[in-house]
């Protein structure tokens, strides 16, 4: 999998490509592009020299991974983004589209400047699993808490038991 920015006029993209990404006309690769399922980037998927791109519209948005580069997650801060996860996890149930296909990386998730909300990147025929996705990203925020935070240091490493045990 490749990523890659792309700017036009007014907004900014991240192009995911490789040859383990295939779109295929399917129920959930339709409700992707079709509707705007909260919690998602809105994507849309453009033919290159043959090859499918897919598009996620993130302007006005900056990626968990730059936006915690110098900054340490409080407790109201990792508990926005892990019910933020929760959530998308309901819509995707809801919208019947496969949890493995999410991508949980921290250049992959990103918070509105705006609104403040967490979207994501869903990807249909990506392998993976949600559960190993979900442990790297608590392997991710663990440095990343603010240790004089006890509320946040117990909420992070609490998230990452659960995770490693499952």
């Amino acid at each position: 999998m490749d990523i890659s920015y792309k700017r036009s006029m007014n907004d900014t993209y991240m192009v995911i490509s490789g040859e383990e990404i295939r779109e295929r006309d399917t129920y959930q690769t339709r409700i992707l592009l079709e509707n705007q399922v909260h919690g998602l980037l809105p994507c849309k998927i453009q033919k290159v020299n043959g090859e499918e791109l897919f598009y996620y519209e993130i302007t006005g948005c900056q990626s968990l991974k730059n936006l915690f580069e110098n900054k340490k997650f409080d407790r109201k801060e990792l508990e926005n983004l892990l019910i933020s996860v929760l959530r998308i996890m309901e819509a995707l149930d809801e919208y019947l589209l496969n949890r493995d296909y999410l991508l949980l990386q921290p250049s992959c998730i990103f918070c509105s400047k705006e609104n403040k909300e967490y979207y994501f990147v869903w990807i249909p025929a990506l392998e993976g699993r949600i559960e190993e996705e979900f442990r790297q990203l608590t392997e991710y925020i663990l440095p990343k808490i603010d240790h004089t935070d006890k509320e946040a240091i117990a909420l992070g490493y609490g998230i990452y038991k659960e995770s490693t045990e499952s």
